[in-house]
């Protein structure tokens, strides 16, 4: 037997101007808790900090428990990241908030097929997220965005830096996760393929 593996859909919108914000954003956007990797996230802005990047961060989403936000929070208070990272909840249309992120980073510990980086390359932005589940086949490493280990916090901090340093990289690296979103998430490509399984499954009969 072979598992036939047919990916979610979503259209692909048209190209947007290429961003020139002063400051670029780093964003995260899921339900967030330790399976979403919260604690690795907030880990990364700090090392980013430290290091003298230049960027802003936002946790779009909410999170699954009160302990756990407060316990985000308190981090943020105890290295005085308060104005660099910002909380700004669950929102109820995400497309503001991908035409103004730079890099999307998904520090998640499990992810089987995370919507939000379907989303983030179908807008051609660049993603950074870890080497888990099905990840990796959404995310062409090297070429669509940058794959790092489960809880490589310094992986991550230099996936995202390189990305914070080289505005081209970003267009370039964002490019191609569009063209590979329209490859792979199409509806076109998704009625193709449940097509060709029906066809299959019915000549096997």
């Amino acid at each position: 037997r072979q598992a036939h593996v047919i990916h979610n859909f979503m259209e692909v919108p048209q190209p947007s101007p290429p961003k020139t914000p002063a400051i670029p954003l780093v964003a995260t956007a899921a339900v967030m808790c330790r399976r979403k990797g919260a604690d690795v996230f907030l880990e990364v802005c700090r090392r980013l900090h430290e290091a003298g990047a230049s960027f802003e961060a936002w946790i779009v989403g909410g999170w699954a428990r009160e302990s756990e936000r407060q316990a985000a929070h308190g981090f943020l208070e105890r290295h005085r990241l308060q104005a660099l990272v910002k909380d700004v909840g669950a929102l109820p249309d995400m497309e503001p908030v991908y035409d103004r992120m730079d890099v999307l980073l998904l520090t998640s510990r499990r992810d089987p097929f995370p919507r939000v980086v379907m989303e983030a390359m179908c807008h051609g932005i660049p993603v950074v997220a870890t080497r888990v589940d099905g990840i990796p086949e959404m995310v062409a490493d090297g070429a669509s965005g940058i794959l790092a280990g489960s809880e490589d916090v310094a992986g991550f901090a230099q996936a995202v830096k390189k990305l914070l340093d080289d505005r081209e990289l970003r267009l370039r690296m964002g490019a191609a996760g569009r063209e590979r979103a329209r490859t792979l998430f199409s509806p076109e490509t998704y009625a193709a393929r449940m097509l060709e399984l029906y066809r299959e499954i019915g000549g096997s009969r």
